[in-house]
């Protein structure tokens, strides 16, 4: 996952993606457009069978990124799983 200063907007034109925006995982499909705040951790992945058509928009020139030690999403993404909420309360302990 990552997250940035900036608010970003994924607008899918073909293919299907599976999200998760903090700890909510859901699958979309085209056509679709999502909208992600500024500082909201997040990743992506094409679970179609074709390569998906995906436009990136970054409407402000705010470039800084962080990059979170954390993968979301099942290498099978057969059933996906939300780690999410365990990653923020292991900062929490620390």
């Amino acid at each position: 996952m990552h997250s940035h200063e900036g608010e970003e907007s994924h607008v899918l034109l073909e293919g299907k993606i599976l999200y998760a925006l903090g700890d909510t995982l859901f699958t979309i499909d085209a056509p679709y457009i999502v909208n992600i705040p500024a500082g909201m951790p997040h990743a992506f992945k094409n679970i179609g069978k074709k390569t998906a058509n995906l436009v990136v928009i970054f409407p402000t020139n705010i470039w800084k990124y962080d990059v979170l030690d954390f993968f979301p999403f099942k290498a099978d993404t057969a059933k996906s799983v939300s780690r999410f909420t365990r990653f923020k309360n292991s900062l929490a302990n620390r």
